[in-house]
C-alpha cells in the first residue's frame, strides 16, 4: 500500500495565485479587452513560472491577444458587433481617430443604436470634433435619455463638460 504525499501548503498557495491571476486575464481576454488580457497574460507568464501548466495555457491565450491587437489595425471586421468592440479596443487603447472610423460604422450598421452613437460622441469629442461629439452624444440620449447620466460621469467628455451645449444635453 503507498500512501500519497500532500503537496506543501506552499504549493497550493502559488497554484491558487497563479490560478486567480489566469482567471483575471481570461476574464479581460473574455471582454474582448485584449491590450488588458495580454499584459495580464504577461504577469502571469512572469510571475508564476513554476506553474507550468498554468504559464503554458497563458502563453496561447496571449498569442490570441497579440493576434487580435494587430489585426485591429489592418482590416476593418464585418458586422456591427465586431466593429463595435473592435472600436472600443482602438479607443481604450488611445487611438481614437481609428476609433472613430470604427464607430462611423458602427453607427452605418446600426442607425439606431444608442451604444454606437455614444461610442461616437466619446471618440469625437477626443479628437476634438466638438460638433460631432454633441450631435452623437444628443441621438444617443434621444435614443435612451438613461444616457444622461453615463456621459455626466465619463471623462472622455471632459473637454466639452463646460460648453453650453454639453450642459443642456446632459443636465436638461
Amino acid at each position: 500500500m503507498t500512501t500519497k504525499k500532500p503537496a506543501p501548503a506552499g504549493t497550493e498557495r502559488r497554484f491558487a495565485l497563479a490560478a486567480e491571476a489566469f482567471g483575471k486575464a481570461a476574464k479581460e481576454l473574455g471582454k474582448r479587452d485584449f491590450a488588458k488580457a495580454q499584459e495580464l497574460f504577461d504577469r502571469v507568464i512572469e510571475d508564476h513560472a513554476e506553474e507550468t501548466a498554468i504559464v503554458d495555457r497563458a502563453r496561447t491565450y496571449r498569442r490570441i491577444c497579440v493576434k487580435e491587437l494587430d489585426d485591429s489595425s489592418e482590416a476593418v471586421p464585418k458586422g456591427y458587433e465586431s466593429i463595435l468592440a473592435r472600436g472600443v479596443v482602438t479607443h481604450n487603447l488611445g487611438e481614437y481617430d481609428k476609433a472613430l472610423t470604427l464607430f462611423q460604422k458602427a453607427v452605418e450598421e446600426q442607425p439606431g443604436s444608442q451604444d454606437a452613437f455614444y461610442c461616437l460622441a466619446a471618440a469625437a469629442a477626443q479628437v476634438g470634433d466638438t460638433g460631432l461629439a454633441l450631435s452623437s452624444l444628443g441621438k444617443c440620449i434621444e435614443i435612451g435619455p438613461g444616457n444622461r447620466a453615463q456621459a455626466r460621469a465619463d471623462s472622455d467628455f471632459d473637454g466639452l463638460r463646460e460648453t453650453e451645449e454639453f450642459i443642456d444635453l446632459v443636465y436638461s
